[in-house]
C-alpha cells in the first residue's frame, strides 16, 4: 500500500546515506510511481559508473534504476487500484477519447475498441514491471571464452513516449564476457523487456546497454539499433524511408578497431 512504500522509499534513501554520506538523493512521488533520484554527477559515465557499483552492493532494489543524463534514478511501480480497476479506467478513457474525437462508441465496428485497445497498451507496456537483469542473471555460466560474442538482428517493436505511435527495427548486440556468460535467448528477452515500455530509442540503446554491463560486468559491451519511426513517417515530416541508427557501447568498445570488428561481423553476409 502507499504508506509502506513512502516507507521504503525513506528507508532506502537513509541506506544509500549511509552508505555513501555525500552523494545527495531526493524522494517524489507520481501516481503510480515512487522516484528516488541520486545525485547529480558530472557526467553521464560518472553516473553510469556509480549505478553499476550500487548494484553489486544494493542488488535486490538497485537493478531497477537507471541513468538519466547525470542522475540515476530508481523508479518503483506502486498499483494504487486493482489490475480490474485498472482495465475499467481505461476502457473508459478510451470512450471518451473516442466520443471526442467525433465517433459513435455505440456503433458495431467501435463496441469492443476500448476493451482492445486496453488489451494492447497494457502488453505493449508490460516491461515497465520486469526486471531485465533478472531475466540476465537466470541464466549466467561461468565460461573462460572471452572473445566477442554478438546476437543480431533482433527485431522489436516499441512505443515513441511523445506521440504514442510505433517504431520498430533491428537490434544489434555484442558483449565479450569477464568470466560468465548468458544464454543467447535472454538478450532478446531483455530487449524486449526495455522496448515494451513508453520509449525513445536513445535511451533504450542506453538502457539495454548499461543492464547487460551491470549484470554480466563483461569486458566491454555495444548495442547499435536501426529503426524507423511512425511519427516521422505517418505524420510531421513524412519521410517514408527514413531510418535511426543510435549506437552506445563500453569498455573494450570504446576502441575502434574492436567497435570496426563489431560492425564488420553484424553486416557480413547481408
Amino acid at each position: 500500500n502507499l504508506p509502506n512504500a513512502k516507507a521504503e522509499a525513506y528507508s532506502r534513501a537513509e541506506q544509500l546515506k549511509r552508505l555513501a554520506p555525500s552523494m545527495s538523493s531526493y524522494i517524489t512521488y507520481k501516481a503510480p510511481f515512487w522516484k528516488l533520484t541520486i545525485g547529480n554527477f558530472l557526467t553521464r559515465e560518472e553516473a553510469s559508473q556509480t549505478r553499476t557499483s550500487l548494484v553489486r552492493t544494493l542488488p535486490s532494489w538497485m537493478r531497477e534504476s537507471y541513468v538519466v543524463r547525470d542522475k540515476v534514478r530508481i523508479l518503483k511501480y506502486i498499483p494504487t487500484m486493482s489490475a480490474q480497476e485498472r482495465d475499467e479506467a481505461l476502457r473508459h478513457h478510451y470512450t471518451q477519447i473516442l466520443q471526442l474525437l467525433g465517433e459513435d462508441p455505440e456503433r458495431e465496428g467501435l463496441v469492443k475498441t476500448p476493451e482492445r485497445v486496453s488489451k494492447a497498451m497494457r502488453f505493449l507496456t508490460q516491461g515497465m514491471t520486469q526486471s531485465p537483469e533478472e531475466i540476465l542473471r537466470s541464466a549466467m555460466f561461468k565460461e573462460d571464452y572471452r572473445q566477442m560474442v554478438i546476437v543480431k538482428d533482433i527485431d522489436f517493436y516499441s512505443l515513441c513516449e511523445h506521440h504514442m505511435l510505433p517504431f520498430f527495427g533491428k537490434v544489434h548486440i555484442g558483449y565479450i564476457p569477464n568470466g560468465y556468460i548468458t544464454g543467447l535467448s535472454k538478450l532478446p528477452r531483455v530487449v524486449d523487456v526495455f522496448a515494451r515500455r513508453l520509449q525513445v530509442q536513445e535511451r533504450l540503446t542506453m538502457q539495454i546497454k548499461d543492464c547487460i554491463q551491470s549484470a554480466l560486468n563483461p569486458l566491454g559491451v555495444i548495442v547499435v539499433i536501426e529503426a524507423q519511426h511512425m511519427c516521422m513517417q505517418m505524420r510531421g515530416v513524412e519521410k517514408q524511408n527514413s531510418y535511426t541508427t543510435t549506437s552506445d557501447f563500453t569498455g573494450a568498445f570504446r576502441e575502434a578497431k574492436t567497435r570496426e570488428e563489431f560492425m564488420q561481423l553484424i553486416t557480413h553476409s547481408r
